[in-house]
């Protein structure tokens, strides 16, 4: 479990990341644990070497300026085996937070061996200006059977108060998180926008919650990147959920959805922006409602906040809610909470068939639509065809507008290939063919045979013929070896078999 040092006479200033860790499912921690990876780093008065994520924005920067890892997020890589965290840069200046300052994605990848998080990094956005801005910090991310990661962020351009959400697909090989492609901008105009997304895969839909000052959102997504107009959070009866100005976080279980979250009307108006208790409830995933008569107080309210929080799916049958209470501002303590560390244990009646799977779609989705995501060109590149012209236009700018036209066309474009490439050689109509050896197999027959395939060059392959009168479609199949297309190589790649045995006259 990571944690951060907080200033309590500041404002969201943070220190090093921590991590405590335990070995018998919670009933005991160690010692909270610095990693000196994530110490600040300071931009120097001389060096022409920056801090990590300097170079999205350096011209807001000036020596002695700090950075750190904030809002950091760690969750199983399935696909590559490697515990990856998640989380956004944060900017000091005199130890307080920049107000216009970089941001970026950061993320880091976990050393199991030597229990240490390896040197943070962040992910090269497109160099935009609203991109100068963009953090991941407390998001839930949804992995991809892949291994490309769908990272909901929230951006703006440096100088500007209102974020707008998307969701950002990358690429994870186990070292390197590279940007992809990104979604659909949602935002409201409502003081600063739609900021801390959270994202999860459920039932074959994705859904996306958002936090705004004034209320909470939540759209939902057939593919994870194009999403339906925001909506405000209501319970089923129409009201608002009263969550407004703090983070939600989903618990996905394959027979139900659910929200975590805080609101108003608890009882709770001595809470900072009434940040506690934490509730959860479960969502129709239909109507996108918070459904009133399943709510119940997850971690109970002490007068301070607990509006950061985490989740995490500890085993099929187990999901935890972390949470810890942040002592701002001063005078929490006197309704009883001392900054202690709450570990919410959900244990489910079914087990969760969701855990460690890599492809979440396939739960109820077809191998067609777990596929879908790759058979699209990457947002950035869509529609953009380059300055090429249309293979009907003739060399003088005139179309072919008939067939009589495309045979003449077809014609100058053989002219003008061979005139880069060369004649290209007559075909052979009448090769004289080989037979070398005839074996009989199933329900057809095997030759052996040699031909020419150039003028001047031979080749061995295999004529494969099915039984009964003719004629038969034919199919010329092209591998490395023809041995293997016949059936008589490496497995799954017996092309011409399984033509063949449905018909097909197949040449190897």
């Amino acid at each position: 479990m990571t944690m951060q040092k907080l200033l309590l006479s500041g404002s969201d200033v943070f220190y090093a990341l921590n991590e405590t860790r335990s070995s018998d499912l919670g009933k005991s921690w160690t010692k909270p644990h610095e990693h000196d990876s994530f110490a600040r780093q300071v931009v120097g008065a001389d060096s022409d070497k920056l801090p990590t994520g300097a170079s999205i924005a350096p011209q807001l920067l000036q020596a002695g300026d700090e950075t750190t890892v904030c809002d950091f997020t760690p969750q199983w890589h399935a696909a590559s085996q490697r515990l990856l965290g998640l989380g956004h840069t944060v900017w000091y200046r005199d130890n307080r937070v920049m107000h216009v300052r970089p941001r970026g994605i950061a993320y880091a990848v976990y050393d199991a061996p030597a229990k240490q998080w390896a040197a943070w990094n962040t992910v090269d956005l497109p160099a935009e200006p609203k991109f100068q801005c963009a953090g991941s910090g407390s998001v839930q991310r949804v992995d991809l059977p892949g291994g490309d990661v769908l990272i909901p962020i929230y951006y703006k351009e440096p100088t500007q108060t209102q974020y707008a959400v998307t969701v950002v697909r990358c690429r994870f090989d186990g070292r390197t998180l590279d940007y992809v492609e990104y979604g659909d901008e949602l935002t409201v105009p409502i003081k600063r926008g739609l900021y801390e997304p959270s994202l999860t895969q459920f039932q074959g839909r994705y859904y996306l919650t958002m936090r705004n000052d004034d209320h909470g959102y939540v759209s939902v997504s057939d593919d994870g990147l194009h999403f339906t107009p925001q909506r405000q959070w209501t319970f089923d009866d129409g009201s608002d959920l009263g969550n407004y100005n703090t983070q939600q976080h989903w618990v996905t279980h394959s027979n139900g959805l659910f929200l975590v979250y805080t609101r108003r009307g608890a009882n709770n108006d001595h809470v900072f922006r009434h940040r506690a208790p934490l509730f959860i409830a479960r969502v129709d995933p239909d109507k996108l409602q918070v459904i009133r008569a399943t709510e119940q107080i997850l971690v109970p309210e002490r007068g301070a906040r607990l509006g950061n929080f985490g989740v995490v799916e500890v085993s099929p049958n187990e999901t935890w809610v972390t949470v810890t209470e942040w002592m701002q501002p001063a005078g929490v303590e006197k309704h009883g909470s001392d900054n202690s560390v709450f570990v919410a244990k959900l244990r489910w009646n079914r087990p969760n068939q969701l855990f460690g799977r890599t492809d979440l779609q396939s739960v109820q989705s077809t191998p067609w639509d777990k596929i879908k995501p790759y058979f699209s060109p990457p947002r950035p590149w869509q529609g953009k065809l380059g300055s090429y012209k249309s293979p009907l236009e003739f060399a003088d700018g005139t179309k072919a507008q008939s067939s009589a036209d495309w045979l003449r066309r077809r014609a100058e474009i053989v002219n003008e290939w061979e005139g880069l490439l060369g004649k290209w050689p007559p075909l052979i109509t009448e090769p004289d063919v080989e037979i070398l050896e005839t074996t009989r197999r199933e329900n057809f027959t095997q030759h052996r045979i040699r031909f020419n395939w150039t003028p001047n060059e031979k080749t061995t392959g295999y004529l494969l013929i099915p039984d009964g009168e003719g004629p038969r479609p034919a199919v010329v199949t092209v591998y490395y070896e023809p041995e293997t297309a016949i059936g008589l190589g490496n497995a799954n790649r017996d092309f011409a078999l399984q033509l063949v045995r449905r018909g097909f006259v197949a040449l190897s």
